[in-house]
């Protein structure tokens, strides 16, 4: 859900990674399923 969100808005990994203050790392394992416990409110922007 978060990786379709982030393609609507054409966001680059890099750019919704600084947006939410993590590294685009922890972004793509979130958007992967590998990290399944992110906080909302570290990706709600």
């Amino acid at each position: 859900m978060l990786k379709e969100y982030r393609l609507k808005k054409n966001y680059t990994l890099k750019t919704l990674a600084e947006k939410c203050e993590i590294s685009w790392r922890n972004l793509q394992r979130i958007e992967n399923g590998k990290i399944n416990k992110a906080k909302f409110e570290t990706i709600r922007n």
